[in-house]
């Protein structure tokens, strides 16, 4: 039995009535080292008191290990996410011990890395999907509303002249707004569209950081920003869209920038020579000391039309469409976040190295 228990790939932990671990298999020390006698509650979530007198993140509404001692259930499955941030599968079943005193099994299975999966697949196939519905519809709603707010900046330049009341023009100026609104809505559809045209160059990283930091300026420096960057020299050229990835740095640089608080706001740009599956590679790190999320929003970031800023200050869909862009120039892009200690958002992009340099097309900063 001891080289079955030891010989297991998944964690076994052996409760006892009171939630304390009688039992860990290698693979469990592994995950969490040695806890014996260390209740549930603090091993799985850091937390000294019993899941049932604290905000627990474990899924059932009752407690699991007093429900399957006193034979009111004969199983649990769930998924939960531990205090280091990793994603188990967990099944709990009772047992007893030699003398009678009942026991419950949990069998853990890491699945992070799936569920990482899951969610990259889950996000690529909204993207796919709203890439085929953008085409059709961004050009079918930007026609009528370009009219609309045409004849609303028509009619504001003959006000001196037709005497129009005050209250019409908050109006017009109100239906303008959410007009314009709209639009850039359906062109963040179509910038994140599959369908979108796309001018692949050889490209140098650090130049196109220059650039959405140059747009960008006179904000940073309306928020009083401290900006810090640190850009490595010996990067290797990458293959994109000049204007798809400066719009990811622009995205990130937004959030960052709409996070920070008001005083001490701090932002900093990190780009680095890195080895991607035995290729150079780039890598790009946007972090802030804003508020960041919270640990349960966190899976969330990427999808479409979520957003934790207020009502009206933002369409949830600058992030979506930045992960869609890095995947298209198959790259990947990742977050972390303390709750009240700011974002770290990690670009990675694959490297092309080229024998001479001016093959590589360099953006100036205008």
């Amino acid at each position: 039995m001891d080289a079955i228990l030891g010989n297991m790939g998944e964690g076994l932990v052996i409760l006892n009535k009171a939630n304390e671990v009688e039992f860990m298999n290698p693979a469990a020390k592994a995950l969490y080292g040695e806890n014996l006698g260390v209740r549930c509650a603090e091993m799985f979530y850091g937390r000294l008191k019993l899941c049932t007198n604290c905000d627990h993140p474990c899924p059932p509404a009752e407690c699991p290990v007093g429900e399957l001692v006193a034979g009111r259930r004969k199983i649990y499955q769930y998924e939960t996410t531990d205090q280091y941030g990793r994603r188990l599968e967990i099944t709990m079943v009772p047992t007893a011990s030699e003398t009678g005193e009942g026991l419950v099994v949990v069998l853990m299975r890491d699945i992070t890395q799936e569920a990482k999966l899951k969610r990259q697949v889950q996000l690529s196939d909204k993207l796919a999907t709203m890439g085929k519905m953008a085409t059709g519809i961004a050009h079918e709603i930007n026609n009528p509303l370009g009219i609309i707010i045409n004849r609303i900046e028509c009619i504001e330049c003959e006000t001196p002249n037709q005497n129009i009341p005050g209250n019409l023009l908050n109006d017009l100026n109100t239906i303008k707004t959410h007009a314009s609104r709209i639009s850039r809505i359906t062109k963040s559809l179509l910038t994140g569209s599959r369908d979108s045209a796309m001018t692949m160059k050889m490209l140098e990283v650090n130049a196109i950081i220059k650039d959405a930091l140059e747009l960008e300026r006179a904000r940073l420096q309306k928020s009083e920003v401290l900006l810090t960057t640190e850009l490595s020299e010996d990067l290797p050229p990458v293959i994109g869209d000049k204007d798809k990835l400066e719009t990811v740095i622009l995205n990130l640089l937004n959030n960052a920038i709409e996070a920070v608080p008001p005083a001490g706001a701090a932002i900093s740009i990190i780009t680095r020579r890195v080895t991607l599956d035995g290729n150079s590679g780039v890598e790009i790190v946007v972090a802030d000391n804003g508020t960041g999320v919270l640990p349960k929003d966190l899976d969330k970031i990427f999808e479409p039309f979520f957003t934790t800023k207020p009502a009206k200050k933002g369409t949830g869909l600058g992030l979506f469409l930045s992960y869609g862009i890095v995947k298209e120039h198959k790259g990947e892009i990742t977050v972390a976040s303390n709750n009240g200690a700011g974002m770290v958002f990690l670009i990675t992009l694959p490297g092309h190295e080229v024998s001479e340099r001016n093959e590589v097309e360099k953006w100036t900063v205008k």
